[in-house]
C-alpha cells in the first residue's frame, strides 16, 4: 500500500515569531521573579529594623532622643484642649436639640472653653420664633445664663434657608 500524501496543516513560513515570543516570555518571568526577589529582600530588612526599634523602645533606649520640649505657646493650648474636653458637649448638644423647632436653623457653635460659654449663630423665621427658642432654652435647667447678643434681616441668606431673620446668642452652661 502506499502512502497518501494528504497534509491538512500546512508548514508555517518561519518559527521566528514563535521563537521570539517565547523569549520574550521567558526574560519577563525572569524579570518578575529578580524583583520578587529584591522586594522580598527590602521587607525582611524592614522587618529587622522594626524589630530592632521595639526591643529599643521596650529597653527604653529610644524614649530620651524622641522626648521634645514643648513651647509654651504650645502648652497653652494643649490645656486649652483639655479644658474643652471636660465639659459636656453631647449633652449641650442634646439640650439645644430639643429647644430647636422646624422654624429654627442652627448654623454655627462657637464654644468658649475657658468661660464655659457656647455663641449660637443660626437663622429663624420670625422675632417670635427666635424668642420662643430664647425661652425654651431659658426653661431648659441644663443653662445657667441665655443672653439674645443679636437679631438681624439676613436677605442673603433667607432665599436659601427660607428663614429671614439672622440671630446670635450666648448660652452659658450650668455647671454641676
Amino acid at each position: 500500500m502506499s502512502r497518501l500524501s494528504i497534509n491538512f496543516a500546512g508548514r508555517s513560513g518561519s518559527v521566528w515569531p514563535f521563537k521570539a515570543m517565547l523569549m520574550a516570555g521567558v526574560l519577563g518571568s525572569l524579570l518578575a521573579i529578580w524583583e520578587r526577589d529584591t522586594l522580598l529582600t527590602q521587607i525582611a530588612a524592614e522587618k529587622t529594623e522594626l524589630q530592632r526599634l521595639v526591643k529599643a523602645q521596650s529597653r527604653g533606649e529610644g524614649r530620651q532622643s524622641t522626648a521634645v520640649q514643648a513651647s509654651p505657646q504650645a502648652r497653652a493650648e494643649a490645656r486649652r484642649l483639655v479644658e474643652e474636653l471636660r465639659r459636656p458637649w453631647e449633652a449641650m448638644l442634646d439640650e439645644l436639640h430639643e429647644a430647636a423647632r422646624a422654624d429654627l436653623l442652627i448654623t454655627h457653635l462657637q464654644p468658649d472653653a475657658v468661660t464655659g460659654r457656647v455663641l449660637v449663630i443660626g437663622l429663624a423665621d420670625s422675632d417670635e420664633a427666635f424668642l420662643a427658642f430664647v425661652e425654651r432654652l431659658r426653661r431648659q435647667p441644663a443653662w445657667q445664663a441665655v443672653e439674645p447678643v443679636s437679631l438681624e434681616n439676613r436677605t442673603d441668606v433667607a432665599l436659601r434657608a427660607g428663614k429671614s431673620r439672622g440671630f446670635q446668642l450666648a448660652l452659658q452652661w450650668r455647671q454641676p
